[in-house]
This record gives structure tokens, C-alpha cells and sequence, in this order.
């Protein structure tokens, strides 16, 4: 397990570099200008879905429900309980996106409330950039499904590229573009357009490998009362309950954020991006390739492996999670320096961004524990704990933001 872990962890820490030069661009072109905040905004709205669904979630709930079929050992039963999942949360996504592309201007208004007063064309910017990604959500929960599906059996790498595959697409949009055009609006756009047809390649180069490496055949079969799909629903409310607090903390984080001046939100999103480096390579792949184990063990009421795997989870992630939080912490204004600086991207942006990443170092234990501790109750499918915890913390961020603020 630990093995895998590695091996998804260099792609991921790939990932993730990628992903930081396609921020150290974004920084350079945009600054924290209110074009900057908006294309935060609308970015924001497919990533809040990856996280609930993408990122150790909607293939959460999958696999433990794959692994029970699996070990019925009928291939056809299989294949129809994969392709009735595909057509399911597929038609839900498509229904989802519809909404959310008509009442988008809501849903800004909601994340960005002071950009509509401050900046009305930087508000509308984000509302036009954010119906562009949306579609980007449908193939967010395939890619989802596609990733427990190969997680299950063990294979770890190939979902852990998708990122990767993104931010290539992304900086050599940035590259080509960049130069190209003539305002930084122009260029949102193009940024924007890269979800569209980056979610369609992964997509498709994915559905071939698992039709040929898990001899899968699709089937046109649409049953949501069926019962693997019953079983993914009755632990997906409460799960996606529990994920969705986590969000509206980051909507409050927003919102309150956008009254202070047009650029404060992309500060917080730089910072974020940096916190969000050694949680996914640390704790999403810890998360991704445990849990299969964990399912397995649970599965067989092997309670004395299950413990064993999730006590040295917890050692693994302390042993690693203190010295990453105390270099982090240590070098933290010349690391923002190094990263951001360029450009656009000012001495006092950058001082504005290690002050909100200093904050966030300190709860980097807290990010790792919370991914190996979910990842038991998933095994156990006992997801009602989890939302139960996190709206109390929902509750408790609310009130500290309303202090603080």
C-alpha cells in the first residue's frame, strides 16, 4: 500500500508542480487584480466539485460497492452495475449543470457579493468565465467513477494524471496566449475553454483503457432505484453533506473576502494553492490508495488488520506532516517570493499572501488527519459521523470568521 502511495505521490507532487507554474503565470498576468478575483470565482465552482466528488469522494463511495461485486465474482452483474452508475450520475451532473448555468449570476452573487458592488464588470466577467466551466463538472464525476474503478484494482496512476494532463493544457494555453492578447479578460477566457476540452480528452482516452484493460462493455441501463446505486446514494448524502460544509466555509472564506477589496479573493486562492501542494500529494494519496485495503478488510470483518493499517496510517502521516508544516512555515515569505513575484504580482501582494498562508501551515496536521480518518469510515460506510463533525466545524469557522473579521 505504502508502495503505491509513493508511486502516486510523484505524480501527484508532478501534478502539483505543474499546477504551481500554471499559478505562477496566472499570478504574473493577473496580479490580484478583480479580473484576478474573477477567474478565482469561476475556477472555483468546478473545483468545489472535483473536491466533493473527484477527490477522494464520489471513488469512495464506489469502491467499497465495486468490491462487494467483484466478489460475486459475475462479470455481466458487474458490467450493469458499472454502466447503470455511469447513466445515473451522469443524467444528475447534466440536470445539475443546466440549473447552474441559468441561475449562475445567483451563485456568483452568492461566492462574491462585494465584487458586484466594487467591480460590476469584473462581476460579470466571473459570471460569463463560470458558465464556460461548468460543463467541466460532467466530466469531473466520470473521471470520479473511472478512478474508483481502477483504484479498486489497484491501479493508482493513471487517475492520479488527470491533474497533470490540466495543467499542461493550462501553461501551454498561458504560453501561447499570454503574449497573444491584448487584455487580460481575453486571456480568461482561453484559460476557461481549457476545462472544456481537457475534461473531453481525459474522458475518452480513460473510457478506452477500462473498456480494455477490465474488459468493460457498456450497456444503456438507467436505474437509480437499483441496488449498487441505492447503496452509492446512502452514503453519498451524508458524505457529500459533510464535504459540502467544508465549501460553504470556503463560500463564507469568499464572500466576506470580496468586501474587503476586488483582488482579496485571488490572495486567498494563491495561498490555498500553495497548502493544497503537500495535502494532495501527501494526503490524497495516502487517502486514494488505502482505502481499497481498508475496504478489503473491513469487507472480511478482519478488525485487527483494519487497525493496523489505519495506526501506522496516522504514525506515517505525523512523521510527515510536522517537518512539512515546520519548513513550510519557516520559509514561507521567500517561498511566496520565489513562486509569485513576477510581473504584475507586487512586494505587498506578496506580503498580503504569506500572511493568509501562515494560517493555513498551521492546520496542515489537522487536513492529513481529517483524509486518514474519513477514509475508515468510507471503508465502514459509517459516513454520518463524518457530517456530523463537519458541521460542527462548519459552525464553529462561521462564528471565528464573523469574530475575526
Amino acid at each position: 500500500m505504502f508502495r503505491s502511495a509513493f508511486h502516486v505521490s510523484i505524480m501527484i507532487f508532478l501534478s502539483r508542480v505543474f499546477g504551481m507554474v500554471r499559478n505562477i503565470f496566472i499570478a504574473s498576468f493577473f496580479g490580484t487584480t478583480g479580473a484576478a478575483s474573477a477567474l478565482q470565482v469561476a475556477i472555483q465552482i468546478p473545483y468545489m466539485f472535483r473536491r466533493i466528488l473527484g477527490e477522494s469522494a464520489l471513488d469512495a463511495f464506489f469502491v467499497p460497492v465495486y468490491t462487494s461485486y467483484v466478489q460475486e465474482g459475475d462479470k455481466e452483474k458487474t458490467n450493469s452495475f458499472i454502466s447503470n452508475v455511469i447513466n445515473v450520475i451522469g443524467s444528475l451532473t447534466l440536470v445539475i449543470i443546466a440549473i447552474g448555468w441559468l441561475i449562475m449570476p445567483v451563485i456568483i452573487f452568492l461566492q462574491a457579493a462585494g465584487l458586484k458592488s466594487s467591480s460590476p464588470e469584473d462581476f460579470n466577467y466571473a459570471v460569463s468565465l463560470a458558465r464556460i466551466t461548468l460543463p467541466f463538472m460532467f466530466f469531473i464525476s466520470m473521471m470520479a467513477l473511472f478512478m474508483g474503478l481502477m483504484n479498486a484494482n489497484r491501479n493508482f496512476v493513471i487517475p492520479a494524471s488527470n491533474s497533470l494532463v490540466l495543467n499542461i493544457l493550462f501553461i501551454g494555453v498561458l504560453l501561447f496566449f499570454g503574449s497573444r492578447v491584448a487584455h487580460v479578460y481575453a486571456l480568461g477566457y482561453q484559460v476557461a475553454y481549457v476545462y472544456i476540452y481537457g475534461g473531453f480528452l481525459i474522458f475518452f482516452y480513460q473510457f478506452i483503457y477500462i473498456r480494455k484493460k477490465y474488459d468493460f462493455h457498456y450497456r444503456f441501463r438507467f436505474n437509480p432505484k437499483g441496488e449498487g446505486i441505492s447503496r452509492i446514494f446512502r452514503m453519498m448524502l451524508p458524505a457529500i453533506g459533510s464535504m459540502a460544509v467544508v465549501h460553504i466555509n470556503i463560500m463564507v472564506d469568499t464572500l466576506l473576502a470580496s468586501f474587503i477589496s476586488p483582488g482579496t479573493i485571488s490572495v486567498i486562492r494563491y495561498a490555498e494553492t500553495i497548502i493544497q501542494f503537500p495535502i494532495g500529494v501527501i494526503g490524497v494519496a495516502v487517502f486514494n490508495t488505502a482505502l481499497p485495503s481498508l475496504s478489503a478488510s473491513v469487507k472480511k470483518r478482519d478488525m485487527v488488520q483494519s487497525a493496523s493499517v489505519f495506526k501506522r496510517l496516522v504514525q506515517f502521516i505525523l512523521l510527515i506532516g510536522v517537518p512539512v508544516s515546520v519548513g513550510l512555515f519557516a520559509i514561507r515569505h521567500d517561498f511566496v517570493t520565489f513562486l509569485y513575484q513576477y510581473k504584475n504580482f507586487s512586494a505587498a501582494d506578496t506580503m498580503a499572501v504569506v500572511h493568509v498562508l501562515q494560517f493555513y501551515i498551521i492546520g496542515i496536521i489537522g487536513f492529513f488527519g481529517v483524509r486518514i480518518v474519513s477514509t475508515l469510515f468510507y471503508a465502514s460506510e459509517e459516513i454520518h459521523i463524518t457530517f456530523k463533525v463537519g458541521v460542527a466545524t462548519m459552525g464553529l469557522h462561521i462564528v471565528l470568521n464573523l469574530i475575526f473579521r
